[in-house]
């Protein structure tokens, strides 16, 4: 197998291209729906451009207000490019024969079983349908560009991701040392986001990503060491646990699946780093009486707690008391897709009367689909799950595993996979990158397997 060229993993024009979109939203109203305009454009262009329109659209939408202030029309401009893409999406050329993406057929069945609840318990049922239209949108958009990306030309879908990623976390780091990268409160470091919480989400997939690839030498040369390392100390920064939980636990299944498809020194050197940075953190912690506090104020947020599960309901515990009652009362359909846990804090933006956004924040995500969907909907939730991490499993792809299960680790905390008009979308897209496979693998089982993640590598 070939690998790629260092020098081609990272795209000049692409980075341009992206710098230009973030930027322009700093000039003011104009500057942002100017933005929102040419990636709409763009998305219409083919797949591989609707990824880069998508990818962009997520990170514009929650964009630092301290740098970019939002215009009003914000909700309505986002979903301009998703319906872009979507468009791109359905009416693009595919290969013959064509397969489905099993992850897309998989969510449409969901979508249906969620459909079936909204008629039946919702307390807003014109709300949980319009969410439930724009999650089945958003998921067809990131799931089948990425399929028709990685058919049109694998290699390219991996360059955009590295240099997405790369220049935006370039682009945030300054940041760091300015109020400026601390404006949602004043301690974790939000980057050019609107919180410390979401771009722990974005970094969370990306730094995984990374460590995989500059240990098993796919991703080599100084650049990359300093993007990893930037990764990990904004990470950090961030003091968002669910990002460094996803890193977490992403890297030992990585390692695992390394081992098992015989590339040893994947293991040893996934497995050496998780427990190099685990370990260096745990020693210095006792080491040094001034870093052990922030530490465990780090991982635990012990400013009112003194134990784990006292930190959990410090910083979760509303959100349960609120959410379990309703799964008591609700256990088989739920209380509604989308909806907040009491009618009361239903707060709907409606156009021309249809709802366009609601902003729900339940956290952890089991709670959120037991509360809303009860029971029969978690099981559909659960299939899904199932199907996403089935396949880079048997793949055997190290790069494959650590990206899903990155992604999917960060809604233990942030539940951003019903949500695509924002950094969900971002999530969506890194489980389409680890769970897609070209269809010459989809029908001829012969081929490798691991060729069909992001590897920098294939079949030529």
């Amino acid at each position: 197998m070939k690998r790629m060229k260092d020098v081609r993993q990272f795209d000049s024009m692409a980075a341009l291209r992206a710098l230009v979109i973030i930027a322009l939203p700093a000039i003011g109203n104009a500057g942002c729906i100017g933005a929102y305009v040419l990636m709409a454009a763009w998305a219409l262009g083919g797949p591989m451009r609707a990824v880069e329109a998508l990818c962009l659209s997520a990170v514009v939408s929650l964009a630092n207000p301290a740098l970019f202030p939002a215009p009003d029309s914000v909700a309505l401009l986002r979903w301009l490019v998703l319906f872009a893409a979507f468009g791109t999406a359905l009416f693009s050329k595919r290969p013959q024969p064509w397969l489905w993406p099993p992850v897309l057929k998989a969510g449409v069945a969901f979508v249906a079983i969620i459909a079936m609840e909204t008629l039946i318990s919702s307390y807003a049922k014109d709300v949980s349908l319009s969410k439930l239209i724009i999650f089945l949108i958003g998921l067809t958009a990131a799931v089948l560009n990425v399929q028709l990306a990685k058919e049109e030309d694998q290699e390219r879908l991996i360059r955009w991701m590295l240099t997405f990623g790369s220049v935006f976390v370039l682009a945030s780091f300054p940041l760091l040392f300015t109020a400026v990268g601390f404006f949602a409160n004043n301690h974790g470091f939000q980057g050019l986001l609107n919180q410390p919480q979401a771009y722990g989400v974005f970094l969370g997939p990306f730094t995984a990503w990374m460590i995989v690839r500059v240990y098993t030498s796919r991703s080599r040369g100084l650049l990359w060491c300093v993007v990893t390392t930037l990764c990990l100390v904004s990470l950090v920064a961030t003091e968002a646990r669910t990002g460094m939980l996803a890193v977490l636990i992403a890297l030992p299944f990585a390692a695992i699946v390394g081992r098992i498809s015989s590339e040893g020194h994947a293991f040893r050197s996934i497995i050496a780093a998780f427990f190099l940075i685990g370990g260096g953190a745990f020693v210095m912690g006792y080491a040094y009486d001034a870093v052990m506090p922030a530490i465990q104020s780090l991982a635990f947020k012990l400013n009112n707690a003194d134990t784990f599960s006292g930190a959990l309901m410090e910083s979760r515990g509303l959100v349960i008391d609120k959410s379990m009652p309703n799964f008591y009362a609700h256990p088989i359909f739920g209380i509604g897709f989308g909806l907040p846990s009491s009618p009361w804090d239903l707060d709907v933006t409606r156009f021309m009367g249809i709802p366009i956004a609601n902003p729900v924040e339940k956290g952890v995500i089991v709670l959120s689909v037991l509360e809303e969907l009860g029971v029969v909907g978690f099981l559909g939730f659960a299939l899904l799950v199932v199907v996403v991490v089935y396949r880079p499993l048997i793949w055997r792809s190290e790069q494959a595993v650590a990206i899903t299960f990155a992604a999917l680790a960060t809604n233990a905390g942030e539940a951003t996979l019903f949500s695509p008009g924002g950094v969900g979308m971002i999530v969506w897209i890194w489980i389409a990158c680890g769970s897609c496979a070209p269809l010459r693998v989809e029908v001829q089982p012969h081929l490798s397997y691991r060729s069909a993640a992001l590897n920098g590598s294939g079949s030529r």
